[in-house]
């Protein structure tokens, strides 16, 4: 994962899990100044595009149906408000907090609030989640239509050679 960046997929038997792991990677400045200026950060000398580290995703099954993906993706999104909204608090703590409202700090020393946040990232996301659902249905569609047409040649071919 470090060399490539690139998912791994896998079955963890001593958990009996379906593993995904995605990396971590330092997008922008600010992440990686934070994480180099922290005093519990592993090293201090982060770059950008470096991969910090890993996100792992372990499921019990080794594919969801359709309704339990809807599920997920919402259960996501209310983790993603969760953490955001905790960190906002957090810098309610620091020694001079950040202003919070609807700028961001790439407009200074600013924060979004959790509801400015999050309508920035369903809008960031949403195009992209809807567009991998069509893809996966439109896939299972040419998967079932492929079965289908096979079916039928066998089919019409049992019919010819008798």
């Amino acid at each position: 994962l470090k060399k490539t960046a690139t998912p791994q997929f896998f079955f963890a038997p001593d958990t009996q899990r379906y593993t995904a792991m995605f990396s971590d990677v330092a997008l922008v400045k600010p992440c990686v100044t934070c994480h180099n200026e922290h005093k519990q950060s592993p090293k201090s000398d982060w770059r950008l595009n470096d991969i910090m580290g890993a996100t792992t995703w372990a499921y019990p099954a080794e594919s969801v149906s359709f309704e339990e993906m809807i599920r997920i993706i919402a259960a996501l999104r209310e983790g993603f408000a969760d953490a955001y909204t905790a960190y906002v608090e957090k810098t309610k703590s620091f020694a001079t907090p950040p202003p919070t409202g609807e700028r961001w700090p790439a407009d200074g020393f600013y924060i979004p609030s959790s509801d400015v946040f999050m309508a920035e990232a369903q809008r960031r996301l949403s195009t992209g989640t809807m567009e991998k659902i069509l893809s996966l249905l439109q896939e299972k569609q040419t998967a079932k239509t492929a079965r289908a047409m096979a079916y039928r040649l066998e089919a019409q071919m049992a019919f010819w050679v008798k």
